[in-house]
């Protein structure tokens, strides 16, 4: 149990009427009614964007995306906040130390308080699914992926060759498309056995 709502978070940029507004959408994350959640929330978080982090965390299986590694920021503009998610290390089916992560190590609803707000809600949840939906038919395929994870890895290639404390282990770094590949398949496998947990 947090001692204090704000526990965990560190400004790092902005005002005190900034910190305020951060105060604010955190006690109302964890105080609306279930009733007026649906309504009020999205003057405090974009929902949209929220569930698009969501479905980048989920199909790279970014566990460490639920706890730390982002950044809230408020947009000037529309005065909501967003995730910036950063360091995905440990995703593409492995973990933080490299090793192989379950298959189930990671849900597709998440394991956040607001994920689990959010996704309470009939509207957003259909809305995530959708979104899961289309990822699933259009981004996360290995024949969209494939390219792009080749072209990184022959790019990323000559560099672990100079490097001296990899360049004697290249045989394992060849074998990383393959295993991506095959985790992507795996893992749409997964994601669509389960899209019904979200009706």
């Amino acid at each position: 149990m947090k001692k204090s709502l704000k526990f965990g978070y560190e400004q790092k940029f902005g005002t005190d009427q900034d910190k305020y507004n951060l105060h604010e959408m955190i006690l109302k994350i964890n105080t609306l009614s279930r009733e007026d959640f649906e309504s009020e929330i999205v003057k405090y978080v974009n929902v949209e964007k929220y569930l698009c982090w969501l479905a980048g965390v989920v199909f790279t299986q970014n566990f460490d995306g639920f706890v730390h590694n982002y950044v809230l920021y408020q947009n000037g503009e529309t005065g909501l906040f967003e995730v910036i998610p950063w360091d995905y290390d440990a995703t593409w089916g492995r973990d933080v130390n490299g090793e192989v992560m379950e298959e189930d190590y990671l849900r597709i609803e998440g394991f956040n308080t607001l994920t689990a707000r959010i996704l309470d809600v009939k509207t957003f949840r259909r809305q995530y699914k959708n979104l899961l939906e289309v990822i699933l038919s259009n981004q996360f395929t290995v024949d969209y992926l494939k390219p792009k994870i080749q072209g990184m890895h022959d790019l990323i290639r000559s560099y672990i060759q100079k490097d001296p404390y990899k360049k004697d282990d290249i045989h394992l770094f060849d074998k990383e498309p393959k295993y991506i590949l095959d985790f992507i398949e795996a893992w749409a496998k997964y994601i669509r056995g389960k899209l019904d947990t979200l009706d």
